[in-house]
């Protein structure tokens, strides 16, 4: 897009700029590869402990990262069976996408996605899943130091978390940080009550400030409409990324 002359003064440029201002920090590290390289840091920092990685169970890239960091640490990565399912649905785009299957892979169960399986006609699976991948609770508790969990931020993984001990749970938010500081954050909720320090370890995936600049100076746009950033001032995101000029911002 950078040296596609067809796209250089366009009337209209239309452009996010979520990293902008003063929320561009809540949006996390700059890049995946980032996210993976702090993930094998904290699991290799403390052996003994299971890191639990708070993340959206439909995060395909977070999941991999996940998976590698559990293979640089030498752990084994334990899913639930929906991001197991998910996986599975997407074995087809890449080889290196990590399946229930695998030896270094194994899925934790919760009665209620057993009972959504059970809904959904999908036993079958759950035998497959119990059959090729199953960890207990009581081996999560037993050897925590084993395992790095992508769990999701409801009530009952905390219940988990208090079976395996909160000192032996390093928790790792994964997510937006605006979703933390929401009423009802149960996750937030446990590790207050439990003393739990939690780790902000994300990447939102949105073009930063540099970037943005260089793509609006390359298009030149006759107009630029700038969405999705918390300036309300008109001229400030251009003053922002070093330029004279503004049109639009949202």
């Amino acid at each position: 897009m950078l040296s596609d002359e067809r796209l250089h003064g366009v009337d209209w440029l239309l452009i996010e700029g979520t990293t902008l201002g003063s929320s561009g920090a809540t949006h996390g590290l700059r890049s995946e590869a980032d996210v993976e390289g702090k993930l094998i840091e904290l699991a290799r920092a403390e052996p003994g402990k299971l890191v639990a990685v708070v993340a959206s169970g439909q995060n395909l890239d977070r999941l991999v990262s996940c998976f590698r960091a559990a293979r640089h640490s030498s752990r084994l990565l334990v899913i639930d069976p929906y991001q197991a399912y998910v996986l599975m649905k997407l074995a087809s785009l890449s080889k290196n996408i990590p399946q229930f299957t695998w030896d270094d892979v194994r899925v934790s169960f919760a009665p209620y996605q057993v009972g959504r399986l059970k809904d959904a006609g999908l036993m079958d699976l759950v035998y497959q899943m119990s059959e090729q991948g199953y960890v207990s609770s009581d081996q999560l508790a037993a050897e925590p130091g084993r395992y790095l969990m992508c769990s999701r931020g409801s009530y009952g993984v905390t219940k988990l978390f208090d079976k395996v001990g909160a000192g032996n749970v390093v928790l790792v938010w994964s997510m937006w940080s605006g979703y933390w500081q929401r009423d009802g954050c149960a996750m937030r909720t446990w590790a207050e009550r439990a003393g739990v320090k939690a780790y902000f370890v994300h990447s939102g995936g949105h073009a930063w400030p540099e970037d943005l600049r260089r793509l609006a100076s390359a298009i030149a746009a006759k107009e630029t409409a700038w969405v999705h950033t918390d300036y309300r001032e008109p001229g400030a995101v251009w003053r922002s990324l070093g330029s004279p000029r503004y049109d639009a911002v949202d």
